[in-house]
């Protein structure tokens, strides 16, 4: 995620001739599956109930059923993921707040 927003480092560190920075150096591969729950997720944001919540249940259900067109045995997968990409994304706002 943080390429998708800093990929701009990357390209001028090349066209430099300069180091890679670390996080890019670090940071795991993309699975072909990480779009299909990143973009989710992303849908999803709109859905809290306020700033800074967490998504609510009923939204990720919904969503899955009527958007995505999971099947029951799918869901509580898909919905620990959103709560997984929720959590971290939390973690990294607290933690830029806290840089702050």
């Amino acid at each position: 995620m943080k390429f998708a927003r800093d990929s701009w480092q990357i390209e001028s560190a090349i066209a430099k001739g300069r180091d890679l920075p670390d996080w890019y150096i670090k940071e795991p591969p993309e699975l072909p599956c990480d779009e299909f729950y990143i973009s989710s997720y992303f849908d999803l944001m709109s859905c809290k109930n306020y700033e800074g919540g967490p998504l609510p249940w009923d939204k990720i259900r919904q969503y899955a059923v009527e958007y995505k067109q999971l099947d029951q045995d799918l869901l509580e997968l898909f919905t620990s993921v959103m709560y997984a990409l929720d959590a971290a994304f939390q973690k990294e706002m607290r933690r830029q707040q806290d840089k702050k």
